[in-house]
């Protein structure tokens, strides 16, 4: 939220690039789960989108775990895949929903959105515990590859932190409490 909220028109942010290795199974049969979690959506819906793009017909279904809905990401894109492509199925779960919370990814879920697991290959992509979990839960899956990510440990002293901007030269001071961007 700090980037979004505080950094000025016109800020210069230098950013590196993107890297991974999450591929779809090169047999074009083979069903695929997507499994994200928060932003872990990223790279999962670029797959997705690339395979709907190519006419693919394999099964694909994803299961996309966000705190609230002001947090899941390509919301309406998603739904529309979900309509134009009878291939995938879309589901989203809300762990804050004051209604109706998700739970955290867990057997039973996991079995009531993939009751075929053991003939899906499996791609996980979110925080490092969400994987941890994720791979406990899809032993049984035909194949299993995730990328995790976690921020690094905030600093125990509490005090803000000092970041400079690069080309800019503009120094911030920034919460070490809240994400950056």
């Amino acid at each position: 939220p700090h980037l979004a909220e505080r950094i000025q028109l016109g800020a210069v942010l230098e950013l590196g690039q993107p890297y991974g290795g999450l591929q779809l199974p090169a047999d074009e049969h083979t069903p695929v789960l997507l499994l994200a979690a928060g932003s872990g959506i990223t790279p999962l819906r670029a797959l997705l989108c690339e395979a709907l793009a190519a006419g693919s017909l394999r099964p694909i279904s994803l299961a996309y775990w966000a705190q609230c809905a002001a947090e899941v990401c390509f919301e309406s894109e998603l739904r529309a895949l979900a309509v134009q492509h009878p291939n995938f199925r879309l589901q989203l779960l809300l762990t804050r929903d004051p209604l109706a919370p998700a739970p955290r990814i867990d057997r039973e879920t996991l079995q009531r959105i993939a009751p075929e697991l053991g003939e899906q290959v499996v791609l996980a992509c979110g925080p490092d515990g969400f994987i941890e979990r994720a791979r406990a839960l899809c032993v049984d899956a035909s194949g299993f590859c995730a990328e995790g990510f976690s921020p690094p440990a905030l600093a125990t002293d509490g005090g803000p932190a000092q970041v400079q901007l690069a080309r800019s030269g503009q120094a911030l001071t920034l919460p070490r409490d809240r994400p950056l961007l």
